[in-house]
């Protein structure tokens, strides 16, 4: 009985570490939070997937003017889910286009949607980004874009 009691109190120590460890690292750093407004920094993507998309070509620079995204000279936004990624300055796909490319700033952006007069499968949150977007650039007029 002596030899159990000193493994004993160490057995159950390690277990308390590796918990520790697991759960730090978990944990550890940043984690992607779930948007339910549609708007990630410069992102504005759609509050929910779409049974369908438009399929135009669409295409041009995507640039960063004044907290917008612009692909060419026109206000875009993006398909449910997408986000931004501030280090890289690069829009990052998700959901229904999971896997595809992620377009930095300054690329060269070439896929599918159509271009609008007024939003839609925005939140209140989207469209009011949208509004300041096309206040701030002095343009009008979107692009939904998404890859091919």
């Amino acid at each position: 009985m002596t030899g159990r009691w000193p493994r004993q109190p160490v057995y159950f120590a390690l277990l308390a570490a590796l918990a520790s460890i697991a759960a730090c690292s978990a944990s550890e750093g940043p984690q992607p939070q779930a948007r339910n407004d549609g708007v990630d920094g410069p992102v504005i993507a759609a509050v929910k997937d779409q049974d369908a998309f438009m399929e135009a070509v669409v295409g041009g620079q995507l640039r960063l003017v004044d907290g917008c995204l612009l692909l060419g000279d026109t206000v875009v936004t993006w398909p449910h889910k997408t986000t931004w990624d501030q280090e890289r300055n690069a829009v990052v796909f998700a959901g229904d286009f999971e896997g595809y490319a992620e377009v930095d700033v300054g690329e060269v952006f070439r896929g599918a949607g159509g271009y609008v007069d007024e939003p839609a499968e925005l939140s209140p949150e989207g469209e009011e980004a949208i509004r300041r977007c096309w206040t701030a650039t002095r343009t009008s007029g979107l692009v939904v874009a998404h890859p091919e």
